[in-house]
């Protein structure tokens, strides 16, 4: 459960009407939640409500909540328990107001002009659920690269813009959404036909994705309006977890979607394989042995696989340098389609 914390008022007593729901979740964010709030609050939309979820900081993240909340448009509400991202946001969603729900993670930025882009999309009366590339930078805030839409030419394509059904939704698969931070929704879908799926602890919106083209349009957007901040050291700590998450997403994307379950042991196998790579440059050979088996037993045709699951038995030692090399070479090897 989530109690009310903080806020510059009651918020019955707000004067204005937000068109847009802003939802951060927190968890120790206190290094970069104040650029995030920032990044919400000079959006050039300004009929909006930030709601700001905190699950449990141990840190200073209330402190900085704080710096802002002498504004009317931020709301603080703390859990009274650990409850995990999805259910977490769910809490803000219940008490949000706006018409629209967009998310932002704690250590990302808006574009000032996000919301605004967004909006105009929900001109069409059929698209329930938009997002849009994002622009990689790591701690430093060094640039790593940009999201590309997986396979646009599955996607009906006007200027800039790409569209998701039922019809292409195998598109789910290669999960095609590259941050939370991206995505808003028509309240009025949560509202009828469920809030985020709270057994997953990743890509709770990608699973929302693959419930909203049951019903209606998504849409996706190009251009870079949001900057997600890659941190160092966390393939190492999170790659078991993320695995696990990748796996437990499909399965709930191929319930939502069953037709898409003759294409399932091929992704299960991708997905395996590149746990297996990770697992391989970080010079974890059993465990990268484990995750290329599981590959050839969903997907017994792809002849990488096969290499790969034989260099893991070379007792040499591979440096970082030539182990991304292999890496690499293992990627060109055979095309993923084969």
């Amino acid at each position: 459960m989530a109690s009310s914390a903080a806020s510059s008022t009651d918020m019955s007593s707000l004067v204005f009407s937000p068109k847009v729901s802003v939802i951060i979740p927190c968890f120790n964010g206190s290094k970069t939640l104040g650029r995030a709030i920032e990044s919400v609050l000079a959006q050039t939309t300004k009929e909006l409500e930030l709601i700001i979820v905190d699950d449990g900081s141990t840190d200073d993240s209330l402190k900085v909540v704080e710096r802002y909340i002498r504004d009317a448009r931020v709301i603080l509400l703390k859990n009274d328990s650990n409850l995990g991202i999805s259910a977490t946001k769910n809490a803000a969603i219940r008490a949000a107001r706006g018409e629209y729900v967009a998310f932002l993670d704690q250590d990302d930025v808006w574009n000032e002009d996000k919301l605004e882009q967004q909006l105009m999309l929900f001109d069409d009366p059929d698209v329930y659920f938009a997002y849009c590339s994002v622009i990689w930078r790591d701690d430093s805030d060094h640039f790593m690269g940009r999201f590309k839409f997986p396979t646009p030419e599955s996607g009906e394509q006007s200027r800039r813009l790409i569209s998701i059904s039922s019809a292409n939704s195998e598109i789910l698969l290669a999960f095609p959404i590259p941050s939370a931070s991206t995505v808003i929704v028509r309240r009025s879908f949560l509202d009828e036909y469920g809030l985020l799926n709270e057994k997953l602890y990743s890509g709770d919106e990608i699973e929302l994705c693959s419930r909203v083209i049951n019903k209606h349009k998504v849409v996706y957007d190009d251009e870079p309006l949001v900057c997600k901040t890659v941190h160092s050291g966390c393939a190492s700590n999170n790659i078991d977890r993320m695995r696990e998450a990748r796996l437990m997403l499909l399965d709930e994307v191929v319930a939502n979607q069953p037709k898409l379950r003759r294409h399932e042991n091929r992704r299960r196998a991708e997905i395996h394989y590149q746990n297996g790579l990770e697992c391989f440059r970080l010079g974890r050979r059993a465990q990268a042995r484990g995750d290329f088996l599981k590959s050839i037993r969903n997907c017994s045709l792809r002849l990488r696989y096969y290499l790969a699951f034989a260099l893991t038995f070379d007792p040499s030692g591979v440096s970082a340098s030539v182990a991304r090399k292999i890496k690499a070479a293992l990627e060109r090897f055979v095309d993923t389609r084969a």
